[in-house]
C-alpha cells in the first residue's frame, strides 16, 4: 500500500501546533483543558487531511484491490486504512499500547 506523498507534511506541522500548545501551557497561557482540546481538535484534522490524501491516491490508480474493498462497504472503510495518529501525539508524551516495540521496525 502506499503512502501518500504529504503525509509527512501533515504530520510534521501536527507536530509544531502540538509544541506550540504545549509552550503556551507551559507559559501559562492556557489551561490543561484548552491544551487538550487543541490537541485534539489538531489531531483530528490530521486525521481528515491524511484521509483525504489517502482517498485521493486510491481513486488515483486504475485498480487498488483496498480502494475496491473500501469502497464496497463489505469490509471496513476509509478510516480503517487512512492515519496512523500516533506520530501525530506531542513529544514528551508516553508511547500509546498499540505501538510496535522497540525491536520491531514498522515499513512504510
Amino acid at each position: 500500500m502506499k503512502t501518500p506523498p504529504e503525509k509527512k507534511k501533515i504530520l510534521d506541522d501536527t507536530e509544531q501546533d502540538a509544541d506550540k500548545v504545549e509552550t503556551q501551557f507551559r507559559r501559562g497561557i492556557i489551561t490543561d483543558g484548552e491544551r487538550r482540546q487543541k490537541e485534539v481538535r489538531s489531531g483530528a484534522e490530521a486525521t481528515a487531511q491524511v484521509q483525504d490524501a489517502m482517498e485521493r491516491l486510491l481513486k488515483a490508480e486504475q485498480f487498488n484491490p483496498i480502494d475496491m474493498m473500501v469502497g464496497s462497504g463489505a469490509r471496513g472503510n476509509m478510516m480503517q486504512v487512512a492515519p496512523d495518529r500516533r506520530h501525530a501525539r506531542p513529544r514528551g508524551q508516553p508511547s500509546r499500547r498499540h505501538d510496535p516495540p522497540p525491536d520491531q521496525v514498522e515499513l512504510p
